[in-house]
């Protein structure tokens, strides 16, 4: 949704602001996801189980 957000002009930071805060957190996200995912992948009881 960031990417249609077009700023009023040269002095509208908040937009660039906005779209900053919500890239590093999808970033964040991804990371704590792709982490959690190789801990169950790696998981000897979780194997079995499944």
């Amino acid at each position: 949704m960031a990417h249609v957000v077009e700023p009023d002009g040269p002095w509208d930071e908040q937009a660039v602001t906005h779209f900053g805060f919500a890239a590093g957190f999808g970033l964040a996200f991804s990371v704590v996801m792709a982490l959690l995912t190789w801990v169950f992948v790696k998981a000897e009881w979780l194997r079995r189980w499944w």
